[in-house]
């Protein structure tokens, strides 16, 4: 029959020990580890953004000459259409405010 060890409290308590030091290391590791995915994770969202900014901004550069060209070549037609959006738009906030 094997024989059963047992454990003396000095042996528990310095087990107890070596395992909180080891607990407080995988801590440290894991907030480490964190602070680097973290780091890593904002870079790359601050790189997809300032791509989406950009594209964003090339569109509606595009989108202000499309504008521009449109108006140059029809501006009788763009006046009224420019007017016939400020009486709507004068209607609706008349309207909003009686209510």
């Amino acid at each position: 029959m094997a024989k059963v060890k047992k454990n003396s409290p000095s042996n528990d308590l310095d087990n107890i020990r070596q395992d909180l030091d080891s607990l407080k290391s995988n801590v440290v590791n894991l907030a480490r580890d964190l602070k680097r995915s973290g780091r890593s994770s904002t870079e790359s969202m601050v790189s997809t953004l300032s791509d989406q900014l950009a594209r964003a901004r090339e569109a509606s550069n595009d989108k202000y000459e499309q504008v521009e060209k449109s108006v140059s070549k029809n501006p009788a037609k763009s006046i009224a259409m420019a007017f016939g959006a400020g009486v709507l738009a004068s209607f609706l906030f008349s309207q909003s405010r009686k209510r």
